[in-house]
């Protein structure tokens, strides 16, 4: 803390700010007909918590900021759904640039093989986009 302000309390107000403008659309948790594609490709139980129990995260990292803020950008990122059925799949890359879908995720070192879940992100919205690369 220099003089009379908290620089660290300014920065993470700024951030939150900016956090809470490019979140992702919250869930209905009264809307069983619309299940979206983050929640299905990680965890069931948290997604289950987080659709009827919902707790504030705790460490807002810089790859959700970063995310979000990908998505605002006027490249064709846009929300998809794909219907089976009665049941609507929505979905949401980080940018989709001619027949490219592209979904960025930060990592401390690259890993050797995807993440499963990544890997389940952008074959989703390959389908739900109709696209092939």
């Amino acid at each position: 803390m220099m003089g009379d302000r908290d620089y660290r309390k300014t920065i993470t107000s700024a951030i939150d700010a900016i956090t809470k403008e490019v979140e992702p659309q919250a869930v209905d948790p009264n809307d069983n007909k619309t299940i979206y594609l983050h929640e299905v490709v990680r965890c069931m139980r948290r997604s289950y918590f987080d659709r009827f129990d919902r707790a504030e995260q705790e460490n807002k990292t810089f790859g959700n900021l970063f995310g979000g803020l990908i998505r605002k950008l006027p490249y064709g990122s846009k929300v998809g759904q794909f219907a089976i059925e009665e049941i609507n799949l929505k979905g949401q890359s980080d940018m989709i640039v001619d027949d490219v879908v592209i979904i960025f995720k930060t990592v401390p070192v690259s890993p050797e093989t995807p993440f499963a879940s990544d890997v389940l992100h952008l074959n989703a919205c390959l389908w739900i986009f109709n696209k092939t690369e």
